[in-house]
């Protein structure tokens, strides 16, 4: 399993706001903007669960951008970002392509991607909703093969308020295709850390000790930049 997946409050668009430890985006109506993930991954074969926060609707958006993606544009609008839109159609380039079953409050969207490959798949609770990630075949999207991508959320207007919010993963539903791995490697940046009778182990480049007694970087981990008081 790799690490838990964040947005990264430095690569956001002015009008996404981020809670619940920098899991959750949300956008007011009428906005338009985007927010790339802490981490931005080149290889590997993975499965990112959100959860979709309000109603569905085109506006919402939940995929994948590149680093040269502009925040001020929703994810699907430009060349480099491929999205979902809450009712379930398809975005990139600022095109609109196959629609499928719309995601309602509190649905769970799933985003597949082998990197390796450059194929793009997206799903609901019970699975992926066209083709077979686990054999490579049917992707929804595709990109250059190696490429380096973020997870993205955003909303492109719309006339209510939209986010998402990326599951832990101990709340993970399912199981993944085979080949691929649950989560987002490199660390999250703004882990919230609860309170402990012990050490509190985290990976992840920056975290915000809220309660607890310490924090250490496991082997192989990226240290941890420690913000803030304990109980803070």
């Amino acid at each position: 399993m790799a690490d838990q997946p964040a947005w990264n409050p430095s690569d956001k668009d002015g009008d996404v706001t981020l809670s619940n430890g920098n899991r959750t985006w949300q956008q007011v109506s009428g906005t338009v903007g985007a927010v790339r993930s802490a981490v931005g991954l080149s290889s590997g074969r993975w499965r990112v669960q959100l959860t979709q926060i309000t109603a569905n609707g085109s506006a919402c958006r939940h995929g994948f951008a590149t680093a040269s993606h502009a925040l001020a544009t929703a994810p699907g609008n430009s060349a480099q970002s491929w999205a979902i839109n809450g009712q379930g159609s398809l975005e990139h380039g600022g095109a609109t392509g196959s629609d499928y079953a719309n995601f309602a409050n509190g649905a769970v969207v799933q985003l597949y991607v082998d990197i390796d490959a450059g194929r793009i798949w997206y799903g609901d609770a019970s699975g992926p909703l066209a083709g077979d990630p686990a054999a490579g075949t049917g992707a929804m999207h595709s990109v250059t093969p190696g490429t380096t991508l973020y997870l993205a959320g955003g909303m492109d207007g719309g006339g209510s308020s939209r986010g998402g919010t990326l599951r832990l993963l101990a709340d993970y539903t399912g199981t993944p295709p085979a080949g691929f791995t649950d989560g987002w490697g490199g660390g999250a940046v703004g882990v919230e850390l609860a309170a402990g009778g012990g050490a509190v182990a985290a990976v992840g480049r920056t975290a915000t000790l809220r309660a607890g007694i310490g924090v250490r970087s496991p082997a192989g981990s990226t240290p941890l930049a420690v913000a803030g008081a304990a109980g803070a």
